[in-house]
């Protein structure tokens, strides 16, 4: 019997082209090929193990189905073709982790190393490596940051995987978080096809094997698929939040930038065992990654964010009024990690605020709630980092927020530890606590200031000028520091001469600093603490040159960070030029630039 796609020709049975007179050209065709290439109706070399053309694209080589043999035992003819069943969707969403995707899910890791993509500039790009894990659309980065890895593709063509044609995708990607779907609208969506058909097309092996309707109804012993390791983590998205703070955002909120960040090491095994901090870190790690999409892009994310952070705040007030209540009990060692959770809590919440970067005092707050607890218990039995972190953000407060609440004395346990931030351990941060004093001493009188405010401005000058790092630091940290010694004498030189701003001193340590903050190449754990020395250079700056050089570093630290209160701090050191270009006295005043616009920051 011949073949339907054999042309007889110059046969009774064969026929010709007469409109022009030649045979028509042979054309072969097979149905012998893998059953990927069937699929995807692509031509197949029908190699073993695995055909060429799967090999070369990347894809799944499902193998080739057994031949059936008729009858006469000389024509051998395929299985026919049936459509994927539940069991064969569901094994699927099993190897891709419940994820209806285009993409082959051969190499699909829940924790991809931390160098899985680079900067031009050598740091991390938080975008893409959470796009790698979480599979959410890549989004537009500005100019000064540019991603290198697979020529910037980071999705194989659609046309070319045949993940596409079975679970037929829209072109457009979900929303955020509809892109996963349960077991149980798996087998809903493929009900049709079990009722129309006898036998079903089982998994993605290299031997086709049929079942009956009976067996696609017997239920399973055990489930399609485990569990998530870490409780409290249960739904895709805050999986995907907890992703994003430790490999992410963690690395933007301390001076380490490596596997070492106490922010992973403490705070996230506090995390596990404490939901209420767990909430507040899902919702922390939503703020950022929001803060990295265009306005407006994930309503569903807002919406999450919003229940988990107003979640943590009721809670954790609850706690702290709870822990006033009994003082007493909190000294004994049994409650020190319960302790140093509502602590982490306080310090993620005013990190929140921070991040939203709002401009209100809700930052004010958790600092004053973690000031209370720690006037309730022992500082000695404090967690090292987290008493550092508080020390470093408690003092640059008094820098925008003229206070007289007495601060709490660094321990001397802290320099057992490597430093997290600036500052903190070798005395620095001290001299922000006795500037502000001053300033509140001095008021707003006019100049030149009483003698007794002159002579304590003279002593903090000598210590300062004294001042050196205790141990030897690395180059960064070292000019990092000199940053910071000269941001204080600025701010105090503003205290003494009101109207100062353009004398010879301020001017050219401002060119100087300006100049030098370009050698902190972008991705440096230094970043996280240039804030602060970058927001008094530019409200002192009066040079466009300058003020063109700190609008660049402001750029650099924002799209370094992606914290909001960055913006906040550009805008207030932008109302201080048009202000002293206006010809208005106090110009570098910050003071009165936030009372005059009601504004609250905390710049760190």
């Amino acid at each position: 019997m011949a073949s339907k796609s054999s042309p007889v020709c110059g046969s009774a049975g064969g026929s010709e082209d007469t409109s022009s007179g030649s045979p028509k050209p042979k054309i072969n065709r097979t149905r012998t090929g893998c059953l990927t290439c069937r699929r995807r109706r692509k031509k197949c070399d029908e190699a073993k193990p695995a055909c060429k053309a799967c090999v070369k694209t990347n894809v799944f080589c499902e193998g080739y189905p057994p031949l059936t043999i008729w009858g006469n035992r000389r024509v051998g003819k395929r299985i026919p073709k049936t459509k994927p069943t539940p069991i064969a969707f569901l094994e699927t969403l099993e190897r891709t982790g419940g994820m209806m995707t285009g993409r082959s899910s051969a190499n699909v890791n829940m924790f991809p190393p931390q160098n899985a993509g680079t900067f031009d500039d050598e740091t991390s790009d938080p975008n893409h490596e959470m796009a790698q894990w979480c599979n959410v659309p890549i989004l537009p980065q500005s100019s000064t940051i540019c991603f290198d890895q697979r020529n910037g593709s980071f999705e194989d063509d659609a046309a070319d995987d045949d993940y596409s044609l079975l679970f037929q995708q829209p072109s457009q990607p979900a929303p955020f978080g509809e892109q996963f779907v349960s077991y149980k609208q798996a087998i809903s969506a493929f009900s049709t096809q079990q009722a129309n058909s006898g036998s079903f097309l089982i998994g993605r092996s290299r031997t086709v094997e049929t079942i009956t309707s009976q067996d696609v109804a017997r239920p399973r012993c055990m489930p399609p698929e485990l569990p998530f390791l870490i409780s409290g983590l249960e739904s895709t998205l805050h999986r995907r939040l907890f992703y994003h703070f430790t490999h992410v955002m963690s690395r933007v909120l301390t001076t380490s930038s490596d596997d070492s960040n106490p922010m992973n090491s403490i705070v996230t095994p506090l995390a596990l065992a404490d939901p209420t901090l767990m909430h507040t870190l899902l919702s922390l790690a939503c703020s950022h990654l929001l803060n990295l999409q265009p306005a407006g892009m994930s309503p569903e994310l807002s919406g999450e964010r919003n229940r988990l952070h107003q979640k943590a705040l009721q809670t954790q007030t609850q706690r702290i009024e709870a822990l006033k209540r009994t003082a007493a009990a909190i000294a004994s060692q049994s409650l020190s990690q319960d302790r140093d959770a509502i602590f982490a809590t306080s310090l993620l919440l005013c990190l929140y605020e921070i991040c939203e970067g709002t401009g209100g005092d809700g930052w004010r707050v958790h600092l004053q709630m973690a000031r209370e607890l720690l006037n309730i218990t022992s500082t000695a039995t404090m967690n090292p980092f987290l008493l550092e972190f508080f020390l470093y953000h408690d003092s640059l407060a008094m820098v925008t927020v003229p206070s007289s609440t007495p601060r709490i004395n660094c321990p001397t346990n802290l320099s057992d530890q490597n430093p997290s931030l600036v500052g903190v351990q070798d005395g620095l941060i001290e001299y922000v606590t006795r500037i502000s004093s001053l300033r509140s001493e001095a008021g707003p009188g006019s100049f030149p200031p009483k003698y007794d405010i002159i002579n304590k401005a003279l002593e903090i000058w000598e210590d300062l000028f004294r001042w050196k790092p205790k141990d030897t630091p690395c180059k960064d940290r070292e000019l990092i520091a000199q940053f910071y010694q000269w941001a204080l004498f600025i701010w105090l030189f503003s205290i003494i001469y009101p109207n100062g701003k353009s004398d010879p001193l301020v001017q050219s340590a401002v060119k100087d600093m300006a100049a030098g903050m370009t050698e902190i190449i972008s991705g440096d754990g230094v970043m996280a603490c240039l804030l602060f020395p970058l927001f008094v250079v530019g409200s002192a700056a009066i040079r466009q040159e300058d003020r063109n050089a700190v609008t660049k570093h402001f750029k650099r630290v924002r799209a370094w960070s992606s914290l909001g209160n960055v913006d906040l701090t550009f805008e207030v050191v932008k109302k201080m030029w048009e202000d002293h270009d206006a010809g208005q006295p106090r110009s570098w005043d910050w003071v009165i630039q936030l009372e005059r616009h009601g504004m609250s920051l905390l710049v760190t």
